[in-house]
């Protein structure tokens, strides 16, 4: 093997491994850099998404509190009896309803029967309606829901966690006791349908392509970008949910869905005055490294390509600049063979050029 060969093979050894290794640095550290990117971005969303989750409940308990002053500014003879609940509190929940746009408002009495203007009030085309209580046919007790029990129990502001209205539709019902001196008037509630605030999912969904979800106090998903887990039981968002619990507010960590490695964020919600939920944003790290790696294979083989032509130019440079070594080889060969006379003359070695093979 000549000596340009193997200059040629060691100078393209050395260059394959620095350009493929250089290449793959490269991958780690946009790798690295993406994530963190992916992460921050993620967080910021999820910040947005919970100041947007948290101004509802603020804004709902504003309006619940500020309908709770207006009936306890009421004298106590006008609210001694069913009828003049009904005649002095009726009209005031529909005005309440229609200037703040909430689903429905509703006054729970003690004896079971409820006072609302709502879905059913619009649909009867009356202010408000009642039903309910001891005696009557549709058999529901005011008295004995959640968001009344709650109330009561509490003594102060509830919050019950998301379910299924007797219409059907999602909703959360914020509530309040409403007492006179020692007397319980009944408990205050409105309704606030999770439809709406499933519209923004659908926003960030439709425009950003963000997987969002937010999970109750059993772990369940009751509104999410992709609305095909609302509402269904999964062992991944019991895991989900403990590690939120243990990791500080939208600390990245990676989970296994089915499969499938992805990159999560979490908030799990600690103020005790509402119901507790876990906000969440999911991303494939597949998905975020696809480009990456896409990158760094184009690396490589622009890098590959890049060394074929080194080598080619660095073997024909070699051959320009070595050829001398050839003339050299010959001369010392017919030299010593003069020197043995094994030939009767000896040639002389014609080297033009002004480098170290010229002076030799």
């Amino acid at each position: 093997m000549s000596i340009r060969t193997k200059i040629a093979i060691i100078a393209s050894t050395i260059i394959i491994v620095s350009i493929v290794g250089l290449s793959i640095i490269g991958v780690i550290e946009n790798r690295n850099n993406s994530l963190d990117v992916n992460t921050k971005n993620q967080a910021d969303s999820l910040r947005i998404v919970d100041l947007f989750l948290q101004d509802i409940n603020l804004s709902s308990k504003a309006t619940l509190l500020a309908l709770k002053k207006e009936i306890e500014q009421m004298p106590l003879n006008s609210l001694d009896s069913e009828e003049k609940i009904a005649q002095n509190i009726g009209n005031l929940l529909r005005i309440h309803r229609s200037f703040t746009q909430i689903s429905t408002s509703y006054i729970g009495l003690p004896n079971g029967k409820l006072l609302e203007s709502g879905i059913a009030s619009d649909k009867a085309n009356k202010d408000w309606i009642s039903f309910g209580g001891i005696g009557d046919s549709s058999g529901y007790m005011a008295n004995q829901r959640g968001w009344y029990l709650g109330a009561v129990n509490k003594n102060g502001f509830y919050q019950s966690a998301v379910y299924i209205d007797v219409y059907g539709n999602r909703a959360i019902t914020y509530s309040i006791p409403i007492q006179k001196g020692s007397k319980l008037i009944g408990v205050l509630g409105i309704d606030i349908l999770v439809d709406n605030i499933q519209e923004y999912f659908d926003f960030l969904e439709r425009e950003n392509g963000i997987s969002m979800f937010a999970l109750d106090a059993t772990n369940i998903p009751y509104i999410a970008t992709d609305k095909d887990i609302i509402l269904k039981k999964s062992e991944l968002f019991d895991k989900v949910a403990q590690i939120s619990s243990e990791k500080v507010d939208f600390e990245y960590f990676e989970v296994n869905d089915n499969g499938v490695k992805k990159a999560a964020q979490c908030k799990t919600s600690k103020d005790k005055e509402f119901a507790p939920y876990t906000l969440c944003s999911f991303e494939s790290v597949d998905k975020i490294e696809e480009p990456i790696l896409k990158i760094g294979y184009e690396q490589i083989f622009i890098g590959i390509i890049f060394t074929i032509i080194t080598i080619i130019a660095l073997y024909i440079i070699l051959h320009l600049y070595l050829k001398p070594l050839e003339h050299i080889s010959r001369g010392l060969n017919n030299f010593f063979k003069f020197l043995n006379h094994e030939t009767k003359t000896a040639q002389i070695i014609n080297i033009t050029s002004k480098d170290e093979f010229g002076t030799m």
